[in-house]
């Protein structure tokens, strides 16, 4: 290996490993960061603690759905018999 190789790869290693080191220590520091801002509670709880099993909340009621359903059909269904007997047949409708 020539001279001038040596010496540039004696000067760009160094540099290269310290920035790669600054890189990592930013981001484990920003990793920290984050991690660490999920315990944190930002906003104050309105209202009963929902963990505590002791505080008070208002009733629930239940509305069911169906029970305002009144039937559309004004008479019983009357029979398919003789329905069809007044149209004339096609060529489909021939066995």
């Amino acid at each position: 290996m020539s001279p001038h190789i040596k010496a540039r790869v004696a000067a760009v290693v160094p540099a290269a490993s310290q920035a790669y080191r600054r890189f990592f220590t930013v981001l484990g520091g920003l990793v920290l960061a984050a991690a660490l801002s999920g315990c944190h509670q930002t906003v104050p709880q309105a209202g009963p603690d929902p963990a505590d099993p002791g505080a008070k909340v208002p009733a629930t009621g239940y509305r069911s759905t169906t029970a305002s359903y009144q039937s559309m059909r004004p008479a019983a269904p009357a029979a398919w018999s003789g329905r069809g007997a007044g149209t004339p047949a096609t060529d489909g409708d021939r066995r």
